[in-house]
């Protein structure tokens, strides 16, 4: 599964700053939008240099059209608290089957 986005570079602290991806997966050879339908979205992230890992506690939003495969995720204050290239690692539940997108990398700069 893919995810289409321009969310990176972001600063220390900017909560405002929101994770708006795309989800994408092949359907029948052709790249189609994932249909988070009943979907359950978390992520966490490790730091690429330390392997320092953290479980986000943002909250992720399903787009009103859910078969658009659009979620928007706010990001917590620990989220973005610490500056470093971050891995981003996202797991979609549907109908208690896991599933992990493509692993994005987070720029978190100092202030």
């Amino acid at each position: 599964m893919s995810i289409n986005d321009d969310f990176s570079p972001i600063t220390q602290g900017d909560r405002g700053a929101k994770f708006n991806p795309t989800f994408e997966e092949l359907v029948d050879g052709v790249l189609a939008p994932t249909n988070l339908t009943g979907a359950t979205l978390t992520m966490s992230m490790q730091e690429v240099s330390t392997g320092d890992v953290q479980t986000c506690t943002g909250v992720w939003t399903i787009d009103p059209y859910p078969t658009t495969g659009k979620a928007y995720y706010a990001y917590s204050a620990a989220d973005v608290a610490t500056p470093g290239t971050w891995e981003m690692s996202i797991t979609i539940t549907i109908g208690g089957l896991p599933a992990h997108a493509d692993k994005k990398v987070l720029q978190i700069d100092p202030l």
